[in-house]
């Protein structure tokens, strides 16, 4: 699963105020933006002025001949049944989320592992959102589906009304496929939700006044306990209004549970938490780092150089030292990856025993895979094509076998299988739908 927590920021209309550039400062201050009120993106008056712009657009580009068949073309590949029916590793099923002409809000399903690799599967539908939608009279989108690992009984599903930003959370037993009534649910917020236990939640929401921040996220992250109602949730995190937000998550790392908050004080930016003993502890780690866990091990993505324990990490540099060591004081950091003048990292994923770093070398994808055993980093590279992009798709915490997919000007996306012992299978490759 990818485990970096950052939030999916959808713009409703963007905004410019320009000053002209040879105006002093004062000047530049005493500028009133006329489109100020643009600010507020859920309002009526900024609503109708989008609605009317994309109106005034779709009229001029409807007019050329071009039209109407890039619309139609686009429109094929969108609803084509031929494309990859991306996966998600819960448990020992396959789940996938699918739109297509017949079901336009979306189904979430899942088959068996031996159907998938078929590459035809049979499909099992656990949430239809078109039928949900017709049932409850309004029009629902998913959100995040947050499962209670490694059991994978619980998943907390958020559904968005009309695709805003903010979605209702709902309790989903997933045996069943049904929500459950006297579940955890939470009205409709820009919410992040974790699992601290399979009773006990980490919540970020609406509150009520002042317990969002001036970008519209939540500022305070409460523990709540199943079967009590919201309003008993204690305080475990508070942040300045003036932040962007903060998240909660947690997971399972090949056997152990993290849970862990981010405090972004920018959109790169984020003070790390840990919960340890009930409490939440920072992490020592710069603000602009990413964080990762495998296992007893906790690894630091390092974007600025960092010194620390007498020693600088440069930029690019991937390292690593077991947790509770580090949240002792310990700063014995061990080296994992350090770029050459012409790799760059794409991304980090975990499975149980292995870190997978998808990077460029040379702007050719390549997939590494890093086992810590005996006390050292060790890697090898997963044999994917070359000359493309490869992206991690899917990996579970539970075992050593993931998906990727790889991707080239002339090799259409394929999605490909790497099973324990590091042998590759192809699944599915779209067809060319381009000459």
């Amino acid at each position: 699963m990818r485990r970096r927590v950052l939030p999916f920021i959808r713009f409703a209309c963007v905004a410019l105020a320009i000053a002209a550039p040879h105006r002093s400062a004062a000047q530049q201050q005493s500028v009133t933006d006329p489109f100020i009120w643009l600010e507020d993106v859920e309002s009526k008056q900024s609503l109708d002025w989008v609605h009317a712009k994309n109106a005034a657009t779709e009229a001029i580009l409807a007019k050329t001949p071009l039209y109407q068949p890039i619309f139609d073309r686009t429109r094929q590949i969108l609803d084509s049944k031929d494309r990859i029916a991306m996966p998600r590793i819960i448990g020992d099923r396959i789940y996938n989320f699918w739109q297509d002409a017949d079901h336009t809000r979306g189904i979430w399903r899942r088959t068996s592992w031996a159907d998938y690799l078929t590459g035809a599967p049979t499909w099992e539908t656990v949430i239809d959102l078109d039928t949900l939608s017709k049932a409850e009279h309004t029009t629902f989108s998913i959100g995040a589906i947050t499962c209670f690992e490694p059991e994978d009984k619980r998943c907390l599903v958020g559904l968005s009304r009309g695709g805003s930003d903010a979605a209702e959370v709902r309790e989903l037993d997933l045996a069943s496929g049904r929500f459950l009534s006297d579940g955890f649910t939470l009205p409709a917020a820009k919410s992040s939700v974790a699992w601290v236990d399979e009773n006990t939640l980490l919540i970020g929401t609406d509150f009520g006044p002042g317990s969002m921040t001036t970008s519209g996220y939540a500022r305070i992250i409460k523990r709540w306990t199943r079967g009590t109602p919201l309003s008993s949730a204690t305080t475990v995190h508070e942040a300045p209004a003036d932040h962007m937000g903060v998240f909660a998550a947690s997971y399972d790392a090949g056997g152990r549970r993290y849970v862990r908050v981010e405090d972004y004080t920018s959109f790169y930016t984020s003070d790390k938490y840990l919960l340890v003993n009930g409490a939440l502890v920072k992490l020592d780690v710069p603000n602009d780092a990413d964080v990762h866990f495998l296992r007893d091990q906790m690894s630091v993505y390092v974007r600025d150089p960092w010194t620390t324990g007498g020693t600088t990490w440069g930029t690019g540099s991937l390292v690593a030292m077991p947790v509770d060591d580090f949240m002792r004081g310990t700063r014995d950091l061990a080296l994992v990856f350090k770029p050459g003048p012409t790799e760059t990292v794409r991304d980090i994923s975990a499975t149980r025993d292995h870190l997978l770093v998808s990077m460029l070398d040379n702007v050719r994808g390549a997939l590494r895979r890093y086992s810590h055993t005996k006390g050292a980093w060790t890697f090898e590279k997963v044999p994917a094509p070359d000359m493309g992009t490869v992206d991690v798709s899917a990996t579970s915490t539970s075992a050593n076998n993931f998906f990727f997919t790889y991707t080239s000007f002339i090799q259409p996306t394929t999605l490909y299988l790497s099973n324990g012992d590091g042998k590759i299978t192809e699944v599915k490759r779209m067809p060319a739908m381009f000459d």
